[in-house]
């Protein structure tokens, strides 16, 4: 399953803005299930995979 969400949808979901620095926590996504798989500065979004489980 992959989403894509703007950062102004992420700002809505997380109450903050996200900057460079959410390149940071990209490990963190994985411990929830999910991989961070193309940022997109140009259109500013964000493409999500939920990881299959093995």
């Amino acid at each position: 399953d992959k989403m894509t969400l703007s950062f102004e949808e992420i700002k809505d979901i997380l109450g903050f803005e996200i900057d460079h620095s959410f390149l940071n926590y990209k490990k963190e996504l994985l411990e929830l299930g999910f991989e961070c798989k193309k940022i997109s500065l140009k259109e500013k979004a964000i493409i999500f995979e939920r990881r299959k489980e093995i």
